[in-house]
């Protein structure tokens, strides 16, 4: 188990009565694209305790929807793993792992890993039935988080630790985050209009969201990731850029977390305002407030589960011992072997 920091988090827990039966929906589409090659992986990825954060991440989601969060949530865990290993100390194989799940996006053929094949299969569905411009921003931050994994590969390779700005800049498209609340949309079935999701008050909102949970995971998985030679962890930049001790930085990055929050709160008491400004009708105004629930939820399933979950834990000394890892999904001959 992940130690517990004192981060005060100022949402109750809540937990989908849904998950145990959307549990084996999940496993089985695991199965099918492949995504659990390794002897063991799939007992070692149910000791993650990974239901519980889906469960938590989106307490209201039911039937297709409720699967397709618990299929993405659960792909980019996997595929996160991908870059624990010797993959992501080389730049050449990290391209060609992005590029075939950006040709996904861009409509362009490309090898069909596992990872690819699966991610071809979120992509529609998370597409269904939502318009253009929902497509198109969603397209944007997917693609975002790929390119990511070349710029962090090259970091390590390096052995560099990002100065703030570059930090900043990496982790801000690097942690799912952003692909993660367009899926919020999606799961309820609605749209937020462009007026809405681009105003001032619900980006503050967005981005509070998204540093209070990158700052947070960083606090919780930064023994994990100074094992596997990462320094791509507000704690490591602190340290390093600022010349400050580890329970220093620790500190300042929990200080973060709780002023994401407080924006978080006050933004959100400023949205009715906001809504009346925009004139948006009180028929269209709880697709905002459910979205904005499920920002709550994900905050707090984060803090929960980055701290009871095995993934988190430091497992022995050496960058291959750490959990995350569960064979190999990026390399085409692995698909070929499941379907020659």
């Amino acid at each position: 188990m992940a130690r517990r920091y004192p981060i005060d988090v100022p949402f109750a827990e809540r937990f989908n009565p849904g998950i145990t039966r959307a549990t084996s929906r999940h496993l089985a589409w695991l199965d099918r694209f492949g995504l659990l090659p390794e002897r063991g992986a799939l007992k070692r990825y149910l000791t993650w305790r990974y239901p519980e954060c889906v469960a938590r991440w989106w307490p209201s989601a039911v039937g297709p929807e409720l699967d397709l969060g618990f299929d993405a949530l659960g792909w980019m865990v996997i595929l996160d793993g991908q870059f624990d290993r010797d993959r992501g100390l080389d730049p050449a194989r990290t391209s060609a792992a992005v590029d075939s799940l950006l040709a996904v996006l861009d409509g362009r053929p490309a090898h069909r890993s596992p990872a690819a094949a699966s991610f071809a299969d979120l992509w529609e569905r998370q597409c269904e039935g939502m318009s253009d411009y929902y497509r198109a921003r969603a397209a944007g931050n997917w693609a975002n988080i790929f390119r990511a994994f070349e710029t962090e590969t090259l970091n390590r390779a390096a052995g560099a630790v990002p100065d703030e700005e570059e930090y900043r800049r990496l982790r801000d498209v690097s942690g799912y985050m952003y692909a993660l609340l367009d899926l919020n949309e999606r799961l309820r079935r609605c749209e937020l209009s462009r007026a809405v999701w681009e105003s001032g008050t619900f980006q503050q909102l967005v981005l509070a969201t998204v540093w209070a949970i990158n700052y947070m995971q960083d606090v919780l998985s930064h023994e994990r990731e100074e094992r596997q030679g990462d320094g791509h962890n507000i704690v490591f930049v602190l340290e390093h850029h600022r010349g400050l001790s580890r329970e220093e930085a620790l500190e300042e990055a929990i200080t973060m977390v709780h002023d994401h929050m407080r924006v978080f709160l006050g933004a959100e008491a400023a949205i009715p305002f906001t809504l009346d400004s925009l004139g948006v009708p009180l028929a269209d105004r709880p697709a905002v407030y459910g979205c904005i629930d499920d920002m709550r939820a994900s905050i707090s399933a984060t803090y929960v589960w980055c701290s009871d979950s095995p993934r988190y834990a430091v497992s022995g000394d050496s960058r291959d011992d750490q959990q995350g890892y569960l064979g190999d999904i990026c390399d085409e001959e692995h698909l070929l072997r499941r379907t020659g």
